[in-house]
Order: C-alpha cells, then sequence, then structure tokens
C-alpha cells in the first residue's frame, strides 16, 4: 500500500499568525518549523480532500503570498495546486491520464479528458517565478533562471516510482524545506517522534475543533499583527473602484472601529452588487444589494488605496465588527471578483443599502 497524504507549503515565516489563522478556522493541525521563509501546514480534515486547495487559496489571499497545497494519493500521483494572492496560478497532476477515475473523470467524453489532463499538466516556470528566491538558487549549482526551469520541468515529466520522491526533489529544487514536505497530518501523528526525534518538539500543534470536517471560522486579526495602520475611510463613505477593464464597483464603508484588540482602526466593508460601465453615483449605491462584508486594514508597506470616495449617506444600522473576516484592502478587489464569479450573491443577498441606512 503506497502514501497517502496532502499538506500545504506557505511563503512565510510568520507561524504565530498562521497559527492564528488555522485556529480560527476551527482545524486540527500540525505546524512545520520555519524554513528559509516557507512553512508546511499539515491540516487533518483537508488531507486527501478537496478542502486543500481552497485552505491554500484562502491562506495566500490573507498572507499575501505563494501557497501550494500537495497531495500524494497511494504513491501513485502527485497532485498540486499553486495559488498567488488568492488566485489559483496553475496546477499539476503526475501520470493525469492514468488518474481520471480519482478526479471524476472516467467517464468524460475524450475532449473533455484531453482538456483536463491539459490543464494539469502543470508550467515549471510558474513554480519557479513564484517559489524561487529572488537572488541565489538554493542548494542548485545551477545558476540561470532557464536552467533551473528546466530542471523543476524535467522532475516533473520525469518516471517515478514513488510521487513522494518526485514532491522531494521538487522542494528540493523549490527551496521548499524537503524534510518537512512529503508526509502529512496523520503520519506526523503517529510517528513524528520516531522521524523528526528532537526537532518534532518544534512543530506546533493547533486543536481548533474535534469535528470531523473542516468548519470554516471568521478569522480574528491577532493582537501581534505589526504592519497595520489605522482606517482611512468614514462611516458612509460610498468607493467606487475598477472591477475590471471596463467595469466598475463600488464598497460601503458601514462602520469604522476605533477600538479593535489589536489596537489598529479598521473599517467594516460592505461589497456591493455594483457592476458597471461608468462610474457609480450616490444613486446607484442607495439601490446595491450587500454582497459581502469584511474588515479591511492598510499594510503600512502600502499605507494607501486605489478607490474613489463619491459621496457619503448616514448609515443608522449597527455592526459587530468581530462577526466578520479580515482582509487588506490590496486583497478586497480579489474578493469582490470572486464573489462575482460565485454569482454575486454572497452570504447577504437579503440586505440593501437601503435597509443600511433606514435601520433603527
Amino acid at each position: 500500500m503506497g502514501a497517502f497524504f496532502g499538506n500545504i507549503a506557505l511563503k512565510t515565516k510568520d507561524r504565530n499568525l498562521v497559527k492564528d489563522f488555522v485556529k480560527q478556522y476551527r482545524h486540527l493541525a500540525y505546524i512545520s518549523p520555519s524554513s528559509d521563509n516557507w512553512i508546511i501546514i499539515y491540516d487533518k480534515y483537508i488531507e486527501g480532500g478537496p478542502g486543500g486547495a481552497e485552505l491554500a487559496k484562502d491562506l495566500s489571499s490573507f498572507f499575501n503570498t505563494t501557497a501550494i497545497y500537495f497531495l500524494v494519493h497511494d504513491s501513485d500521483f502527485l497532485f498540486y495546486n499553486l495559488c498567488f494572492k488568492g488566485k489559483d496560478y496553475d496546477g499539476y497532476i503526475s501520470g493525469a491520464a492514468d488518474s481520471l477515475d480519482f478526479f471524476g473523470m472516467d467517464k468524460a467524453s475524450e475532449l473533455e479528458k484531453k482538456a483536463f489532463i491539459g490543464a494539469n499538466k502543470g508550467e515549471a516556470k510558474e513554480l519557479v517565478k513564484l517559489c524561487a528566491k529572488r537572488s541565489g538558487l538554493f542548494n542548485l549549482t545551477i545558476t540561470n533562471k532557464k536552467q533551473l526551469v528546466g530542471q523543476v520541468s524535467k522532475i516533473m515529466k520525469k518516471r517515478y516510482t514513488f510521487s513522494e520522491e518526485r514532491l522531494r526533489d521538487l522542494a528540493s529544487a523549490l527551496g521548499l524545506p524537503s524534510k518537512y514536505i512529503d508526509i502529512g497530518f496523520k503520519y506526523l501523528q503517529q510517528d513524528g517522534p520516531d522521524i523528526y526525534k528532537e526537532d518534532f518538539d518544534n512543530f506546533i500543534l493547533v486543536k481548533g475543533s474535534n469535528k470531523e470536517l473542516a468548519i470554516r471560522n471568521k478569522f480574528t486579526l491577532p493582537k501581534a499583527e505589526k504592519d497595520v495602520i489605522g482606517s482611512i475611510y468614514n462611516r458612509g463613505d460610498c468607493l467606487s473602484f475598477k472591477l475590471g477593464k471596463n467595469s466598475f464597483g463600488g464598497l460601503l464603508v458601514v462602520d469604522r472601529n476605533e477600538k479593535h484588540i489589536s489596537g489598529s482602526t479598521v473599517n467594516l466593508i460592505a461589497v456591493l452588487s455594483i457592476n458597471q460601465k461608468i462610474k457609480p453615483t450616490l444613486k446607484d449605491f442607495k439601490r446595491a444589494t450587500v454582497i459581502q462584508l469584511l474588515n479591511c486594514y492598510v499594510e503600512k508597506a502600502s499605507g494607501k488605496t486605489d478607490f474613489d470616495v463619491v459621496s457619503n449617506i448616514k448609515i443608522k444600522k449597527q455592526f459587530n465588527n468581530s462577526n466578520y473576516t479580515y482582509a487588506s484592502w490590496r486583497g478586497i478587489v480579489n474578493s469582490a471578483k470572486r464573489e462575482r464569479m460565485n454569482g454575486g450573491k454572497g452570504d447577504n443577498d437579503q440586505l440593501t443599502v437601503q435597509l443600511l441606512i433606514d435601520s433603527q
């Protein structure tokens, strides 16, 4: 019997923030020591399931960085989903033609099968671009980017008896912590002390929930967050932004929290249903529907946003900011686009701007 495991490689070294993120999702997981600015997350509930790709996307969005969900199935094939800043960037399945039944494609048409295989062939250059360091190429003697792409491409195409060996070789080439990459939650729980000896004490065990299914929960900005400055908009501000090349979207500042536990001031933002070719007016905002509510903060690195204040309206409805997830202003446009792709309904399709204005 081959190996079955999954994990997520996240390009960050802030383990405490990763721990708080995973814990607030009510997950049970191990977190590896930081190595060359990478952390590996071994989540019990998404191991071997489709939830791993979604969690990787959420991590990459919140941390504004690269995240890769790796899955090894019965040592026969390796799957990865590459994400960057909340966006699916690339996908790969070794021997995709031999794993059609696992992904429910065995009864698909030949055209659909061909499309599936083509979409999951993986691009070595994308891995190198999002994973490799800006200078230096780790433990390899390769000094040219094209040579590194070629090296990674060979690993992806080479025949392996065990897919976990392919994963280790990929990690080594790209600078991911190869000694932490070829294992999952179950194996860590059973054999972690034997495999890693004293180093196992440096792993963090996050006890989020004992439920058998991963449950997405609202994430609270931790007290230690230090790269945050105060809110920059006032309650009632109507904000316009470019949703696409030829379309505008709209946001409404529904609250300004001056006493957040992190010590920062944040804006509670309503992502609206506005999607039009011309810049929205006050009338457009008043007749819009609320798609999603997010707490937004500004990183010191940016200190600005790309939103225009169209007008200001008086909002009577009161909110508890702690009930809503946190995001940076840099990620809110991506969030709005994702909600639009999902049909633009979100979780608040019955809440309108007019109700915010009329509420007592």
